[in-house]
């Protein structure tokens, strides 16, 4: 596996071998993935797929392995973008973005690694909250987002 860059916060770190725990005995997935960038009080990773897949299929299969919630579906001008998000009442901290062009097909995908809770909260809230977002295509309500911080 492709060592990780410490960015010297112990939650990110945890989640982000956690997610290669989980992927590891999935086909679909490099078992090698890229270093963590550190943003502010976020982490972000790419993982490669082993072959260009479609992105619902991608999307279905993080779906079923990690038990991840669809935050949002959105298409528009050839270009699909999938949310995905993990329990963070379970201290999974987590979101997955999944992005295609035309075609529909994907070969990698990003990771964004929480250092909490509320960072997480605020930071996926924005797709519903900031005036100028592009996204209507939720796949759950504002509400219904919430309840997964509160539990």
């Amino acid at each position: 596996m492709t060592e990780t860059k410490n960015i010297n916060n112990s939650i990110i770190n945890d989640n982000y071998e956690i997610l290669l725990n989980e992927l590891k005995d999935n086909s679909l997935f490099m078992p090698e993935h890229g270093n963590i960038t550190a943003l502010n009080s976020k982490g972000i990773v790419v993982v490669k797929l082993t072959q260009q897949s479609s992105i619902s299929e991608v999307a279905k299969q993080l779906q079923e392995l990690l038990e991840v919630t669809m935050l949002l579906s959105y298409s528009r001008k050839n270009k699909t973008k999938i949310i995905l998000f993990s329990e963070p009442y379970i201290d999974k901290l987590y979101s997955i973005t999944i992005m295609s062009d035309r075609c529909g097909l994907v070969d990698d995908f990003f990771v964004t690694f929480y250092s909490s809770m509320e960072v997480m909260m605020n930071d996926l809230s924005r797709y519903f909250t900031d005036e100028k977002t592009e996204f209507d295509d939720f796949a759950i309500t504002y509400v219904d987002f919430l309840k997964h911080f509160i539990r």
